[in-house]
């Protein structure tokens, strides 16, 4: 813990500073900093602070800009296109209502806007307009109890996000942003009109685990992608993370939304056979100066071809980065989708990609520049390959 650390919790414990500015671990901030869910930072601090003293109303600001150049290159034609492209700007307030001891009510409403009018796939989900809804919610929160109702970041993005941490490509493997969405009415990424609860299992130091973190989360009734008129039933989300006091965790993440058995002839066409479910596998590593992550998706009646065509299939998503040098970064990874071989519709369509890049921070990723390029080996639906990218941008959080 650094000295200016080590005051705000003497500070804290004499009761003159709010207990949650204590700092965080150092790798703890490596992780929560490169993670898109803003709420990961609230649920870290759940695990470091203990007093909270109790306040009347807090609302902060926020914001995020993110700009880039991109390349696109067309290995076919040997053609190449040049564009700035906004890269998922956002804006937004929280607010926290503790209104006894280490009990508050809290929520978050952001949206996305576009600082210029083109914007990258996994940046937002055109709404038609310039404001693009990302989260809106409210919760209520205790030591032990953490239960939030409207759109969040999914308990299935607890663990299948793992990898989620590229600043313009990646999250195209896990099924996170399905069927070319951000996930919400499916329930996968920013899920829509769901009730979550989170739950932190502590069975002491001797384990050497850190408080495993249980999530549950309940949907119903959302429209299907690409289906109009039909909607889901039912979706239920399970998942659970351990992590070690050594930094390494393991995660299983469950999703299943159902879909009436009525329904399914008429939503044959679109390659539906059965409810959209996704199971994923992830494993995780950090430290002060490096992150490593791997994510493993099953899925079926989840994800689509560039042609809106369902199909199942597997997915593995793969994230590194280290810093080789003060405030310089490499990261790498990659991403690969394959539908199953019974899967006609699918076509020679599939996801593979390699990712390499920098990143030089100038106090933390929350304000960095960066460079990514994407190597492409995916076809779509018709065989044609994809366009390699090469992308040179920056983010700036304004907190």
């Amino acid at each position: 813990m650094t000295l200016t650390a080590s005051l705000l919790a003497l500070l804290a414990t004499a009761g003159f500073v709010p207990a949650y500015a204590q700092e965080l671990p150092g790798p703890v901030k490596v992780d929560v900093d490169t993670n898109e869910d803003r709420d990961a930072k609230r649920l870290a601090e759940k695990k470091y602070v203990k007093r909270q003293p109790v306040e009347t109303l807090d609302v902060d600001l926020y914001g995020s800009l993110r700009l880039h150049a991109i390349n696109a290159y067309d290995v076919t034609t040997g053609s190449s296109d040049l564009k700035l492209a906004d890269g998922a700007s956002q804006a937004g307030a929280t607010g926290n209502w503790r209104f006894k001891q280490n009990w508050n009510v809290f929520g978050r409403l952001e949206y996305g806007f576009n600082l210029i009018d083109t914007v990258t796939a996994k940046a937002q989900t055109d709404s038609g307009g310039n404001l693009t809804p990302r989260l809106h919610n409210l919760g209520l929160e205790s030591e032990a109890l953490f239960v939030k109702f409207g759109k969040s970041w999914s308990t299935y993005y607890q663990v299948a996000g793992a990898a989620d941490r590229f600043s313009i490509f990646g999250g195209d493997a896990a099924g996170i942003y399905n069927a070319g969405t951000d996930g919400g009415a499916t329930g996968t990424g920013r899920a829509d009109s769901a009730f979550q609860t989170h739950l932190f299992l502590d069975f002491g130091r001797w384990t050497h685990i850190k408080p495993i973190k249980l999530n549950a989360q309940y949907q119903h009734g959302e429209p299907i992608p690409h289906a109009d008129g039909f909607k889901y039933g039912s979706a239920y989300s399970l998942s659970a993370w351990f992590e070690t006091e050594r930094n390494i965790g393991v995660g299983l993440a469950w999703h299943n939304a159902s879909i009436d058995s009525s329904d399914r002839n008429l939503l044959a066409p679109l390659g539906i056979d059965g409810d959209a479910q996704a199971l994923a596998l992830a494993f995780k590593a950090y430290g002060d100066d490096w992150l490593a992550s791997l994510v493993l998706v099953n899925m079926e009646n989840l994800e689509t071809t560039d042609q809106n065509l369902y199909f199942d299939g597997r997915g593995i998503e793969l994230f590194v980065q280290w810093e080789f040098k003060d405030r310089w970064w490499f990261i790498g990874g990659g991403n690969l989708l394959v539908p199953d071989s019974d899967q006609p519709l699918a076509g020679d369509y599939d996801i593979k990609y390699a990712v390499l890049g920098l990143r030089y921070t100038l106090d933390s990723f929350k304000h960095m520049l960066y460079l990514e390029w994407r190597d492409d080996y995916g076809k779509r639906t018709d065989g044609l390959p994809n366009e390699n990218q090469l992308t040179v941008g920056f983010r700036w959080d304004l907190d």
